[in-house]
């Protein structure tokens, strides 16, 4: 017998209320280590590997390569920004969709602009390379790749869907867009790529939110007070 459910998002600690469950339920974010200062700006370094320039603008998406995270729109959105060679794609992660995704970078003729890393164990250190990360799903709870890339400062691209649109602000801690919508993407892409002061700022906002939210401590101190 189920005595209590935490839930990791208001979104789900909704559907609990809704079903009739809301006093056996707690909502309880996760949380991860947070350094006690913003990255003070990308480190190149851990991305040279995959042959980026160090004047490219690289996005990172951290997501397994199915429909649900939204790939095929973000690579649409990259096509509308021929004018920006510069802005590249790094797509951390590995699936059932890798082949078809890869074919529509080819026909789009992005294939010197997108790299496929497959699974990785190092995302944390790779994110410190990047200039912003990217979530473009159609679904999500709450997913540890953007609080992590938060907690590094680096900006944000999330679509406004589940846990996602009720944790972020839109134009405060992230920039926030339509799932399924290339050109919101696009959009998106391109104000982070061409205004470095604002994307800078999202990214320290989002640092000072997840810092106050997403301790281990506060945690770790919730829990413990589910099972008392």
């Amino acid at each position: 017998v189920v005595r209590e459910t935490i839930n990791v998002t208001e979104m789900l600690q909704d559907k609990s209320t809704r079903q009739g469950n809301g006093n056996h339920s707690t909502l309880i974010h996760n949380a991860i280590p947070v350094p006690n200062e913003p990255l003070a700006g990308k480190e190149f370094e851990h991305i040279a590997e995959f042959g980026f320039n160090p004047g490219d603008f690289v996005i990172a998406s951290v997501a397994r390569l199915k429909p649900v995270k939204g790939h095929t729109y973000l690579i649409d959105a990259l096509a509308q920004l021929s004018d920006l060679p510069h802005v590249k794609l790094l797509l951390l992660g590995d699936g059932p969709l890798r082949e078809t995704l890869e074919a529509q970078v080819k026909e789009r003729g992005l294939t010197d602009r997108v790299v496929f890393a497959g699974f990785r164990n190092d995302v944390i250190t790779l994110l410190r390379g990047a200039d912003v990360m990217c979530m473009s799903s159609l679904s999500e709870a709450l997913p540890y790749a953007v609080l992590e890339a938060g907690s590094l400062a680096r900006p944000l691209l999330l679509t406004q869907v589940g846990g996602l649109a009720t944790l972020m602000d839109d134009g405060v801690t992230a920039r926030m867009v339509p799932a399924r919508d290339p050109s919101a993407l696009a959009e998106g892409m391109r104000m982070l790529a061409t205004d470095p002061e604002k994307a800078r700022e999202f990214g320290v906002t989002a640092y000072e939110m997840i810092k106050a939210r997403f301790s281990v401590d506060a945690m770790i101190e919730q829990v413990l007070s589910v099972y008392d």
